[in-house]
């Protein structure tokens, strides 16, 4: 079983801050009992059993250490984002789990054990240096060695089904609408963990070819790097943010049918199709119609079909004009999708 120098954990939520600080605090990790230091913006605050009230949340840093100093501590953002660390503790995605699913929180990430060490990983072999792609977590923690998503967390993504086909390892807790997308074996050294997150990362990074709807639109807006001041928020959207976006809509299907015209590729457009479907969905978006379905309209059956496995992993439909009429393409369609092999050696050994 891993044993990791440093444990950690960040978290964001839209229940009550307190209501999260006192999951949190419950977990075995803390003892049940205050924590020996609790401060605000570096000022210390009274210690009872009250204490969790005395916590203030809005744009305070606030500190809560169960000592020795940084062995065992919670720490708020500015944001109402949490982090939790333990030092020198075993670790797995079983315990993650576990610890995770006491609390309520939309989306985590379970930072990794190599974080400070990504940048340095391939140096020694002259190629470029992996620096991960900014993901759910405070400061540095990027996507870490998994991330969690929770009830409407699932909406930080284009689509469930896109969560349990991708570079990485899913585990999903139905009784809990619990998501874990594991990166890397928390086993794996510096290189081979790289190797395996790699991949993951870059899909589910806030980038124009990742599916992270997150920081994309600006549903949460990540911290600066390095725990500096977050940059003042983005402007309102515009009421048509996506010009680009138009096409047809069907009244009862609820279907916004997308022409992919010359020039315009899936990868690109799948986080803006996925926010507008995410934005439109109770018709209260600009298209002032609800929206449960998109489907991609081809004129190139040759292009359709091989953005095909995309678009189904989306959830998105898939359609080609044939002879003047719309022919699915998408219906009966089976995945190619194949886990990749660090997964499959996870699975047989933990057996989930």
């Amino acid at each position: 079983m891993p044993v990791l120098d440093r444990a950690k954990f960040t978290l964001r939520s839209e229940e009550d801050p307190r209501t999260v600080l006192r999951a949190l605090a419950a977990w075995p990790w803390f003892e049940g009992r205050p924590p020996d230091v609790l401060e605000a913006n570096y000022k210390a605050l009274p210690i009872d059993d009250q204490w969790v009230d005395r916590v203030p949340f809005e744009g305070v840093r606030c500190d809560m250490d169960w000592g020795p100093l940084l062995e065992r501590y919670i720490r708020t953002g500015k944001q109402r984002d949490l982090q939790v660390v333990k030092r020198n503790t075993e670790l797995t995605p079983s315990i993650a789990l576990d610890l995770l699913r006491t609390v309520p929180f939309e989306t985590a990430v379970g930072v990794s054990p190599h974080v400070y060490d990504w940048s340095t990983a391939f140096k020694d072999k002259g190629t470029p240096l992996y620096v991960p792609r900014s993901g759910w977590g405070m400061g540095h923690a990027g996507h870490g060695w998994a991330c969690f998503l929770r009830g409407r967390g699932h909406e930080q993504v284009v689509s469930r089904r896109f969560l349990h086909h991708g570079p990485w390892r899913t585990v999903y807790l139905p009784g809990e609408d619990l998501t874990m997308v594991q990166f890397h074996d928390l086993d794996a050294d510096l290189h081979t963990a790289v190797q395996q997150a790699r991949p993951g990362h870059e899909v589910m990074g806030y980038t124009g070819f990742g599916y992270s709807l997150s920081g994309h639109h600006g549903i949460f807006f990540p911290r600066g790097a390095g725990g500096a001041p977050p940059p003042p928020p983005p402007p309102p959207p515009p009421a048509h943010p996506h010009p680009e976006i138009t096409g047809t809509y069907d009244r009862r299907s609820k279907t916004f049918s997308f022409h992919m015209v010359e020039g315009q590729r899936l990868p690109i457009e799948i986080a803006n199709l996925g926010w507008f479907r995410l934005h439109n969905r109770d018709g209260r978006g600009e298209l002032k119609r609800p929206v449960e379905t998109i489907r991609l309209v081809y004129t190139d059956e040759a292009r359709a079909r091989a953005d095909l496995e995309l678009a189904w992993r989306c959830e998105f439909e898939v359609a080609c004009v044939l002879g003047g009429e719309e022919i699915r393409l998408d219906e009966g369609y089976a995945s190619t999708w194949e886990a990749p092999d660090w997964v499959k050696r996870l699975q047989d050994k933990e057996g989930f």
